[in-house]
């Protein structure tokens, strides 16, 4: 009986182990702060608008520091907002938006510190896809 606890306790470290690698990385920055995200690649259709959430990860050194906002510049006829998630204001909103003037195709956008302490924010870039919502000729919910 002895083996089969020791097998549940192994079984139980395992799947608390295999889980921070199933979700963002939130590891902190040796100085300052970064900006993280579920994934670096953004995918919206022409005339469409994608919501995901952006994490201002602080090291220890700046932990109990406070932070503008983000920002990010995006290429004419797409808009990129960011709106606190939280209190302590370290989970973001991003909100894409594309309108129907924005050609399909790919482009590069750059996440950045805004405001207060702006300077020790790491920046993130992200792919941003913009696409006519078909999948094979098939419209997309």
């Amino acid at each position: 009986m002895k083996t089969k606890g020791t097998l549940i306790a192994f079984v139980i470290v395992l799947l608390f182990s295999a889980l921070p690698s199933m979700s963002q990385n939130l590891t902190p920055p040796k100085d300052g702060a970064a900006i993280r995200l579920a994934s670096n690649k953004i995918e919206v259709s022409s005339g469409g608008e994608v919501s995901t959430d952006v994490w201002l990860v602080k090291s220890k050194r700046y932990v109990s520091r406070e932070f503008g906002g983000l920002q990010a510049k995006a290429p004419q006829g797409i808009e990129i907002s960011f709106e606190p998630k939280d209190a302590n204001k370290d989970v973001f909103s991003m909100h894409v938006k594309a309108d129907n003037t924005v050609a399909k195709g790919k482009f590069t956008v750059v996440i950045k510190g805004e405001g207060k302490n702006s300077q020790k924010v790491t920046s993130s870039v992200i792919s941003l896809i913009i696409g006519d919502g078909t999948v094979a000729g098939t419209e997309q919910d």
